[in-house]
Formats: structure tokens, C-alpha cells, sequence
């Protein structure tokens, strides 16, 4: 049964901390601290720190450069993103704490 979620569980307010989140797991997968990920892509590490707590918005090139160092694609981080907030979701469904309406989602039979 295909599961349809409301665009509004996209807004900046539910996407940047997950971004964020990817960007953190990958910054220690990589084994590398917030001020060397600062030093590499020439920014202060309070700011790797607000975006990986979603706090910062930053710009494009930002993530661009975070991506590069990383070797993948700025899409990785958006598609981590959209990933962690399904699996919210549906524990969150399954668990019975909410019913799908109050979340937007729905099946179509």
C-alpha cells in the first residue's frame, strides 16, 4: 500500500535538522571533528555546529562544499533527510501514538 504524505512535513523547520543530522553522521563516519570540517570548507565550526543542530540556514555553496568534502552529492543530504523523516513517521504510525490523519498520511487502495 503506497503511503502519501502533506507537503508541510517539509518545511525548513522538520528538513534543516536533518540535514544537519546527515551531515553530522557523515562528518563522524569521516572521523573528523567540527573544526576540521570548518577548516576544510573556510568557515567558523560554531556554524558547522548550528547547521548540524539545524539552527543555521546556510547557503547553497555551504552545503555544496560540505558535500565535496564528503564525496557525494548535495542530493545525498536531502534524500537522507526525506528518508529519516519517513521512518519517523512510521514509527511513530505503527506505534499507534498518532492515527494517519493527524500526520497526513494515507494509503490508496
Amino acid at each position: 500500500i503506497p503511503i502519501y504524505y502533506q507537503e508541510d512535513l517539509l518545511v525548513p523547520e522538520r528538513l534543516y535538522p536533518l540535514i544537519g543530522q546527515s551531515i553530522k553522521r557523515l562528518r563522524q563516519q569521516q572521523r573528523m571533528t567540527q573544526e576540521q570540517l570548518a577548516e576544510l570548507i573556510d568557515i567558523d565550526q560554531k556554524q558547522i555546529s548550528q547547521i548540524e543542530s539545524g539552527k543555521a540556514r546556510t547557503r547553497l555553496p555551504t552545503y555544496l562544499r560540505i558535500a565535496n568534502v564528503f564525496h557525494v552529492s548535495i542530493d545525498d543530504f536531502l534524500a537522507d533527510a526525506l528518508r529519516l523523516i519517513i521512518q519517523q513517521l512510521l514509527r511513530q504510525f505503527y506505534s499507534g501514538k498518532v492515527n494517519g490523519d493527524c500526520w497526513g498520511i494515507s494509503s490508496v487502495q
